[in-house]
């Protein structure tokens, strides 16, 4: 009886729309050619099952689909639970199974790949993450014959930011958050060989980057989000109080009534990986502050909760996609446009003069059909940016 309740309690919430309550997906996207279409996926790696994972099956279809002009990126996560052990370890065996199954979504795209890392690729922040981070970066980018088609950024563990110039005005920025919240004093060849030597140095960096892209639509990959209605947010359900270790540590050990004691520790910032804790507060303070300095147009492309979010802010949009495997629980409120306790993944498509529409995907257990659940215009054409008709006498 008490495990159908907690089943109840971690069942898919309905979505929460904010402004957008009674969206009915009517509105039509651009009518011209899109110059990039992106898919966002993350926590990729918790699935048991990834062979038959319908969130894997109906993404496939989408990007074999797909125009030339594409990407996806993979938000981090991609091993439960601490990444890809070495070759002679029992566990490597059923590691690589994981990632080819998430390889072989791209089999037949032909677009590019993306992959950064996120804690569960740093040995879940224990000792030993940056080999095991570049042991993944090595299994990846090895996979296919065409050695372009697929990378992981930054590269090497390190922190150096990774841009690329996708269009004429479309920016990627990769960063590797976990990087930023790992405990160096575990690991002992940590930035060796990288640009980036310290935090602040990557905050330097950072804003170096905005201020030479600040006329650019900026889209900015970390596997940890600057906002969050999810666990890691400090928004907990019910099945968080009575299974706290689920989500930290994986074990499914129920414990009435102490178990609020972990919600309220994790609110005070006891998690590193936990928006409330000091050091991830200093990461979004600083990111943010580099953004909003210059005015850049800058979308944040994250996972590490397992729900769908929107966050509208004017120039900076937050998304997060990370229940490709599973979901934990997804708050609702004013705060957020969209916000989804249900598996999928996000979708981003830019056109000419900045115009950007933002489509969100969820895909049901069974069937592995991607259905659409919200859609909606991120970004205006930008003022001035399209010609007026002149008459002549």
């Amino acid at each position: 009886m008490l495990m159908i309740f907690l089943s109840a309690c971690t069942s898919t919430r309905k979505a929460y729309f904010g402004n957008h309550r009674n969206a009915s997906f009517t509105e039509v996207v651009s009518e011209q050619p899109p110059l990039h279409t992106l898919f966002l996926i993350g926590d990729t790696g918790a699935d048991d099952s990834p062979s038959t994972n319908p969130v894997f099956q109906g993404l496939k279809t989408m990007l074999t689909n797909s125009p030339d002009n594409s990407s996806v990126v993979f938000l981090g996560d991609q091993l439960y639970p601490n990444g890809l052990p070495k070759k002679k370890s029992p566990e490597r065996e059923n590691a690589e199974r994981q990632l080819s199954a998430q390889l072989n979504m791209l089999s037949d795209f032909p677009g590019k790949a993306y992959f950064i890392a996120g804690e569960r690729d740093w040995n879940n922040g224990k000792a030993d993450g940056l080999k095991a981070v570049r042991r993944q970066e090595k299994f990846l980018e090895g996979y296919f014959d065409d050695e372009d088609k697929v990378h992981m950024y930054p590269g090497k563990g390190c922190a150096d930011p990774k841009v690329l110039k996708i269009t004429k005005d479309l920016v990627f920025v990769f960063i590797d958050s976990q990087w930023w919240l790992q405990n160096w004093n575990n690991e002992g060849a940590i930035n060796k060989g990288c640009d980036i030597h310290s935090r602040y140095d990557l905050i330097n960096r950072i804003q170096e980057i905005f201020a030479d892209h600040k006329n650019d639509e900026v889209v900015l990959f970390m596997h940890h989000p600057l906002r969050s209605l999810g666990i890691h947010g400090g928004r907990f359900g019910l099945g968080d109080h009575l299974l706290p270790f689920r989500a930290s540590h994986d074990l499914n050990i129920p414990i009435p009534v102490l178990g609020s004691l972990s919600p309220l520790l994790r609110n005070l910032g006891t998690n590193p990986q936990d928006i409330a804790n000091q050091r991830y507060q200093e990461l979004i303070n600083a990111i943010e502050s580099a953004a909003t300095r210059v005015g850049a147009y800058t979308l944040f492309a994250s996972a590490h909760d397992q729900g769908l979010q929107y966050f509208d802010d004017y120039k900076l949009q937050y998304v997060v996609s990370g229940s490709a495997a599973t979901t934990n629980f997804t708050g609702k409120g004013e705060t957020a446009t969209y916000s989804h306790q249900a598996r999928g993944f996000a979708k981003v498509i830019f056109y000419e003069e900045f115009e950007t529409w933002l489509e969100f995907y969820t895909v049901a257990t069974e069937g592995g059909t991607p259905k659409l659940t919200f859609r909606t215009q991120i970004r205006q054409p930008r003022p001035g940016s399209v010609e007026e008709e002149v008459s002549y006498p």
